[in-house]
């Protein structure tokens, strides 16, 4: 039909061979990050990818975690984007248990290694409506805090796959978090 020579479907490849579980205490020890709840995002730094949202979330999450610590993995050079983001820790006064890294990671490892990965989107316009990193994470059984975006509740439940915050609201993502990492039941489930 005329229709099907016009559309055309691009499939996105998760690749569950580098995105799977591994050994999270090796992992830890082997990057430094012995005794830290590490709670990774990666991605690009902006606010379209809920960085901002993250960012505010921190104070909230290490006043009842101060072993938190926020790891933002960036897939690319955004040296502005990042002392934009580090300025902001610094007012927020949880700089210290902030880093973003612009070096390429073994990224799988990362997520492996992960408490949780947040990935806080107030849309899905950053990631043009594939959420690559969210599918990643699940792959490798990382337990995920995403935000509660209709297009996202067609694919995933929150308490059932994911926790869910509400879109643009740092309590919210802080309080997922918190409960993410108070609740081991639920980081299995």
């Amino acid at each position: 039909s005329k229709l099907r020579d016009k559309v055309a479907v691009v499939r996105s490849n998760i690749d569950l061979a580098k995105f799977k579980p591994r050994n999270k205490q090796q992992l830890l020890t082997k990057h430094g990050f012995e005794g830290k709840r590490l709670i990774l995002n990666y991605g690009a730094l902006r606010w379209e990818k809920g960085t901002d949202d993250l960012i505010k979330a921190v104070p909230l999450v290490v006043k009842e975690h101060p072993e938190a610590h926020f790891l933002f993995a960036v897939r690319s050079r955004e040296v502005q984007a990042r002392e934009k983001y580090l300025s902001l820790a610094k007012e927020l006064g949880c700089e210290e248990h902030v880093s973003i890294v612009l070096d390429d990671l073994p990224i799988e490892e990362y997520v492996s290694m992960a408490d949780a990965v947040v990935l806080a989107y107030p849309t899905l316009r950053g990631t043009e409506g594939n959420p690559s990193c969210l599918l990643e994470s699940m792959a490798a059984k990382t337990p995920v805090v995403t935000t509660s975006l209709p297009e996202l509740r067609e694919i995933i439940q929150h308490e059932q796959e994911v926790l869910m915050a509400n879109p643009s609201d740092p309590v919210s993502v802080a309080e997922n978090i918190i409960k993410i990492l108070k609740n081991e039941q639920l980081k299995q489930q």
